[in-house]
């Protein structure tokens, strides 16, 4: 998600290519989901503050290499996962659980945003 890759055939030197994009918010929320659905086998919902905020927040470089962190990053990953059709939701009381609408994290590298340009 994260990588720009471009094989040897493609490349105008003949030599495999791999170049770290700069991450989205998106992307963070569905490494983060996918992780938390890895490590917890059976559980699939995940509550955004108890959750996905804390494993970002912890995991920072790793999923948003060479951005700062605003003040009002929590706010962009809520937008991401309200609205993006890659996230399923529940509520549950006062709470909103997120999880990957896709089940098999096999095929998560497949998600696109109904927003991302291909």
């Amino acid at each position: 998600l994260n990588y720009v890759f471009t094989c040897n055939k493609c490349h105008d030197k003949n030599v495999d290519h791999m170049v770290k994009s700069k991450s989205t918010f998106l992307q963070a929320c569905i490494t983060t989901l996918g992780n938390l659905m890895f490590q917890n086998p059976g559980k699939r919902f995940y509550c955004k503050d108890k959750d996905v905020v804390p494993f970002i927040a912890e995991h920072w470089e790793q999923l948003m290499p060479n951005r700062q962190q605003s003040l009002n990053w929590p706010t962009h990953i809520y937008r991401a996962l309200t609205t993006e059709s890659v996230f399923s939701s529940e509520i549950e009381g006062e709470e909103t659980f997120f999880s990957q609408a896709e089940e098999d994290l096999a095929k998560i590298n497949t998600l696109r945003s109904t927003t991302e340009k291909m």
